[in-house]
């Protein structure tokens, strides 16, 4: 018989208890006097327990130092099976990383019930002995073999519709971007620099514009060093936006900008935003491994570059790390006589790559780079807005 330990809500337990097989008994620990030291002692003084579930969002309400908790568990039970459920979580959240770096083997991040029963089937697999590689891996993966299919038979991917598998596919085996998974699967964007000052976050604003103008829901999140563009551009821009405190967001010509991220946060983006499209701004992602981990999650991969020799190393350099990535390159500032070369270097891997547009200003469209962005995001609306815009272009 295999005992299972689950620390959380009476609602969340009656889950598992329904899909628990006739050879496992699982029981809850629960209520207003969980504590650090209670936990601790049922957990410790339970015989050869199989696995212990713990809600994160619940065991936070308790207890302070989750991570010392978790740490000692990991000690003193070698052979019990530590699970954190983690809905609507980021594994960019400060917690759920330490947790993991500790040596967490079984996380839960799903919001359906499908996907954490298939977590909880994992956990009582005597062969299985993590699913964090799976969670970090699926998406990607089913990605690149679809992408790559489409290179094989020379038809050009669109982009919007590498989010619908195979209708055959398990609900809880589809891909998850950053570890969330939500009931209207918000395509994630990412995009970095090989080095500062590549013009990414322009970019970025820019692509957020343009899907918005298409009628798309989206959200902008800074993750580039010291959140230095968030602060400057809330001070710049200040008096012609709205503020929602409760959720740290400030909306300015239909785009939320979301700054002092904590995990409260990211779980409302992800369970109550709504959005089409969420874009993780990550700034120079140069040697940060650590960063270029969490930029490769991403549905739509990004990575600004130039012409100059410090930029061309570095991206030489990129090309040959991320070669088996299905990662987009942006190059800003490149003059014509320079985009052969650059053309001829990229041949040999199979990225696709784009010479952009100088843009004066990232809340107004142009022509060149609107039908650049055209040929990834595949606008609803692109025939309506590139008339206006050329409308508007013959008008000054």
């Amino acid at each position: 018989m295999k005992n299972v330990l689950y620390i959380g809500i009476k609602e969340t337990f009656s889950m598992f208890r329904k899909n628990t097989p006739k050879d496992t008994n699982i029981r809850l620990l629960s209520g207003y006097n969980l504590s650090y030291e209670r936990i601790r002692s049922v957990v410790l003084d339970s015989e050869e327990l199989w696995a212990v579930i713990i809600n994160l969002e619940e065991i936070k309400k308790a207890i302070n130092n989750i991570d010392n908790l978790v740490e000692e568990l990991l000690s003193e039970c070698e052979d019990t099976k530590i699970c954190i459920m983690c809905k609507g979580y980021s594994l960019t959240n400060e917690t759920l990383q330490l947790l993991l770096e500790l040596g967490i083997q079984y996380i839960m991040p799903y919001i359906n019930d499908a996907g954490n029963i298939n977590v909880y089937k994992q956990l009582l697999d005597e062969n299985n002995t993590n699913n964090i590689e799976e969670v970090f891996s699926r998406g990607r993966k089913m990605k690149k073999h679809k992408n790559n299919t489409e290179k094989t038979n020379n038809k050009e991917g669109d982009i919007n519709n590498e989010h619908k598998e195979e209708n055959n596919n398990k609900e809880e085996e589809k891909s998850i971007v950053n570890l969330h998974l939500n009931k209207k699967e918000p395509v994630i964007i990412s995009i970095a620099s090989c080095i500062p000052r590549m013009g990414a976050t322009t970019l970025a604003l820019q692509m957020l514009f343009a899907l918005n103008t298409d009628k798309k829901k989206v959200c902008y999140i800074d993750n580039t060093r010291d959140n230095e563009y968030i602060t400057a551009f809330l001070k710049a821009w200040s008096s012609q936006g709205s503020y929602d405190y409760e959720n740290n967001k400030f909306s300015l010509i239909g785009i939320d900008f979301y700054y002092n991220m904590n995990k409260d946060i990211l779980s409302y983006i992800f369970t109550r935003g709504n959005y089409d499209y969420i874009l993780y701004d990550y700034g120079c992602i140069y040697n940060d491994n650590k960063k270029t981990k969490f930029f490769l999650n991403a549905d739509i991969k990004f990575i600004c570059g130039g012409s100059k020799c410090n930029e061309y190393i570095r991206i030489i350099e990129l090309c040959e790390q991320l070669k088996n990535e299905d990662v987009k390159f942006l190059f800003n500032f490149v003059k014509n006589s320079k985009q052969k070369s650059i053309s001829q270097f990229l041949s040999q891997y199979q990225f696709d790559f784009y010479f952009m547009p100088f843009i004066l200003d990232e809340f107004e469209l142009q022509e060149k780079t609107y039908k650049i962005l055209n040929k990834i995001f595949k606008f609803d609306l692109y025939n309506e807005i590139l008339a206006e815009i050329k409308q508007k272009k013959k008008g000054k």
